[in-house]
């Protein structure tokens, strides 16, 4: 306690303090003066695009091609009738459903879980041999899910590819605190449900928010371990197989595996998460673990389900406490979770959910309550989920550094004046 009225050391955190707002003030002059480089820059590419332009125009090639072009531009209006007068004979002889399934034919893209299931590199033949493998053990899987008015064509890719896992010791719990003008959501999942006997649906009585939704599936499952799944991700088709060789192999009671963000399909897949292994201190400076992460039930029962009062960081919140009483924590070092991003999404924008910034703190800080941590946590900076813990030292020991350094004289200077 004597430390805090020592004035030199009230003199170094406030120097401290200064420089760091001072880095983050040059930081963004910097990011500012790069974004003018790059709109000059674009600028004068746009100018030469014109000048371009301009010459191809003028010049003897274009202007001697015009008939050429003139005949192209026929025989495209030529296959444009040809393809109407098909259309009306189709009309005619098949009826309106025929136009209608050939146009979707034309115009049909490929679903995100069809496009996942090609860049799965999960052979049919390997599809087959993990089928077919026997484990020593018969893990039931509980994949918890909570719904909230979410899009019938996403429910059902992530519905689609819980089915398609190669292991099938499975159960998926659906909570579904959707309003009532998304009725169509209990209906789809009812018909899942009816033709597929490992599908529960419990329909709330109303939203109980992200926690509520989710203790609600977490008291559905009878599972031995819990598989946590967004209402509008998907998995991939060899996740729970390969999560149950890390049961069975090693005793595992907290498994994480890596992700990858995507839009729509794999074509628009951006962002591939290759995570470290586990570590404590990175964990509270950001939920890295994130998605897939499969628990025990037992680990679950002794930390308790989510916390709503950290709702927007539930997830950090609950990894942080299962984590602290794991026995064997395992990181699957393969990409076996595909994370959706779209326009309100965390994925996308945290600035779409300002409120996770504080849940994320406050979940980070019950964490240091709980281990009797003294310390205090910030942001790390301004609009991103990553947080600073700042311990109470209780000493003060000596810190040597060890530089190495030849003929690097601004590397040396950016070293030494990063520690001041």
């Amino acid at each position: 306690m004597k430390d805090m009225y020592n004035p030199s050391i009230q003199n170094r955190e406030s120097v401290s303090s200064d420089w760091e707002k001072e880095e983050e003030l040059c930081y963004y002059r910097e990011q500012c003066r790069i974004l003018m480089q790059q709109r000059a820059a674009l600028q004068q590419e746009a100018e030469m695009a014109r000048w371009n332009l301009e010459q191809i125009r003028n010049s003897f090639f274009w202007k001697s091609s015009k008939p050429i072009r003139w005949l192209l531009e026929q025989m495209k209006r030529v296959r444009a009738l040809e393809l109407m007068l098909k259309g009306f004979k189709l009309l005619l002889t098949r009826g309106p459903r025929a136009v209608w399934m050939r146009l979707m034919n034309l115009f049909r893209h490929k679903s995100a879980l069809e496009t996942i299931r090609e860049m799965s590199l999960l052979t049919p033949e390997e599809a087959e041999r993990q089928k077919q493998t026997q484990f020593p053990k018969p893990v039931l899987f509980s994949v918890v899910v909570p719904l909230y008015n979410t899009p019938i064509k996403l429910l059902k890719e992530m519905i689609r590819s819980v089915q398609e896992q190669t292991y099938s010791n499975w159960e998926l719990c659906l909570a579904d605190g959707s309003d009532e003008a998304h009725a169509e959501v209990e209906i789809v999942c009812r018909q899942f449900a009816e033709a597929d006997s490992r599908i529960c649906y419990k329909r709330l009585a109303r939203n109980l928010g992200i926690s509520g939704n989710s203790n609600a599936a977490l008291e559905m499952a009878k599972g031995d371990y819990i598989a946590l799944l967004d209402h509008d991700d998907l998995l991939h088709p060899a996740a729970l197989f390969e999560t149950v060789t890390v049961v069975c192999e090693q005793d595992a009671d907290f498994i994480y595996t890596d992700e990858m963000q995507f839009h729509n399909t794999s074509a628009d897949a951006f962002l591939p998460h290759f995570k470290p292994d586990f570590a404590p201190d990175t964990l509270r400076g950001n939920n890295y673990l994130c998605h897939l992460t499969v628990f025990s039930r037992s680990l679950l029962e002794r930390t308790g389900g989510f916390d709503p009062a950290c709702d927007g960081s539930q997830d950090h919140d609950l990894v942080l406490r299962l984590t602290e009483q794991a026995r064997h924590i395992v990181h699957i070092p393969k990409i076996l979770y595909y994370w959706r991003s779209h326009a309100g999404s965390v994925a996308q924008s945290v600035g779409a959910k300002p409120y996770v910034f504080e849940a994320g703190i406050r979940a980070v800080q019950k964490q240091l309550d709980r281990l009797n941590l003294p310390g205090t946590v910030t942001l790390a900076r301004a609009g991103l989920t990553m947080y600073r813990v700042r311990y109470e030292l209780k000493e003060q020991p000596l810190v040597s550094i060890l530089i190495p350094n030849y003929e690097h004289r601004k590397d040396l200077e950016r070293c030494i004046s990063s520690l001041y």
